[in-house]
């Protein structure tokens, strides 16, 4: 036993004695078979625009190292993980395109049974060699596009670039590349923040949708939701109920499926506390399926997660950077619980952080780790598997 190992020693045995002691009911033992994790893996920390009432421009003020994770690393990774999977998200907070090696990264997750693989991208760089891997990715379900205004100066305003023509390219040749790589091509989304400035091209998203053979649009307010933020449509609540309006007619005539947040009241200034209800966005219209059109599975998926907890995050969901480290939802980068390069997986999710935030879940503790959290708002908390494709 080398130096190194007999260091760490009282460690290991802390941590086995606490396992099997106070925080046994909180260990969980994944088995590949249920493929209980929903993971959302960053791979690079870097992005080619400054989108208004994002945290990356105040990041990169900062000057921080450009990293990407190695194909060595994403290899491990994937080696301890994926078998354990049911969706793995590539980006989350940055462009994973910017990422040299995003090609062999693809190839190397294909390599896996994933039920659901999506991404979410900025559209500026869905071109060339990478562009036909996801076409083609046996594994890739869903490719989001965020696309905020069909405006070039709005569009240059609100994501800091004036790539509005370049995006709407990328848009045209991808859905070529789709249409030439047949039934098992993944399928487009078009994601878009609900700001005041963009309240007039909300009806055009869907002509542009429609255009491009484009199914689904997701509209989301843009964060925060408050007086304080001067582009939310909380200054506007008529404006924003007239766009919702004509924008649901416009996609049932269509035939799009359309996901919005509810109207607003009209005197929603006046309200003490805003209802995590008014800011979801859900269903409002549903396209008719083609004829041998590939659905989404949605069985054979068991419930490997307690039934009576305010939120079954530290159990299925895996929010992984490109160093391994891994927090627990994506609503709590600050809290790391493991590194999933450093640890096998037993270790990384059975960290005592993450046992001390499992035992406040199941003894009705929550607020004592993520005090501000609605779950029942988002896709992660979601006490049953129902809504699972939408998370892409």
């Amino acid at each position: 036993m080398n130096s190194n190992s007999l260091w760490q020693l009282p460690k290991r045995t802390t941590k086995w004695i606490l396992r099997n002691t106070r925080y046994r009911r909180a260990v969980y033992r994944p088995r590949p078979e249920h493929k209980p994790f929903l993971v959302r893996l960053d791979i690079n920390n870097t992005c080619n625009m400054a989108c208004s009432k994002c945290f990356y421009p105040d990041y990169a003020r900062q000057n921080p190292p450009k990293c990407y994770m190695s194909v060595e690393d994403f290899r491990l990774l994937a080696s301890r993980l994926l078998d354990y999977t049911y969706c793995l998200h590539l980006a989350c907070a940055y462009e994973s395109l910017l990422h040299p090696d995003y090609v062999e990264i693809l190839a190397i997750a294909d390599e896996y049974d994933l039920p659901y693989m999506g991404m979410v991208t900025n559209g500026s760089l869905l071109e060339g060699d990478k562009a036909k891997a996801i076409a083609r990715s046996p594994n890739m379900r869903a490719v989001s596009v965020s696309l905020d205004a069909l405006d070039p100066e709005i569009f240059a305003k609100i994501r800091g670039r004036p790539m509005l023509d370049r995006v709407l390219k990328n848009l045209e040749d991808f859905q070529e590349l789709r249409h030439q790589a047949g039934d098992g091509a993944p399928a487009v989304n078009i994601n878009i923040r609900i700001m005041r400035s963009n309240l007039d091209d909300l009806p055009q998203m869907v002509d542009l949708c429609h255009r491009l053979d484009i199914h689904n649009a997701q509209f989301f307010h843009v964060a925060p939701f408050s007086a304080d933020n001067e582009e939310s449509v909380f200054h506007e609540p008529n404006n924003f109920n007239s766009a919702r309006k004509e924008t649901i007619a416009r996609a049932e005539s269509l035939d799009l499926e359309l996901r919005m947040p509810p109207a607003l009241p009209e005197n929603i200034q006046e309200e003490e506390s805003i209802s995590a209800d008014l800011l979801e966005a859900g269903i409002v219209t549903r396209r008719k399926k083609e004829e041998g059109e590939k659905p989404l599975p949605q069985e054979d998926f068991p419930f490997p997660y307690p039934t009576d907890v305010h939120c079954i995050c530290p159990w299925m969901t895996l929010a992984i950077d490109y160093r391994g480290d891994i927090t627990p939802c994506a609503h709590r980068y600050d809290y790391v619980i493991g590194n999933l390069l450093r640890q096998d997986l037993f270790d990384a999710i059975n960290s005592i952080r993450l046992l001390k935030l499992r035992q406040a879940m199941l003894d009705g503790r929550h607020h004592e780790f993520c005090p501000a959290c609605q779950p029942h708002t988002t896709p992660y908390g979601d006490p049953t598997r129902e809504r699972l494709p939408d998370i892409l």
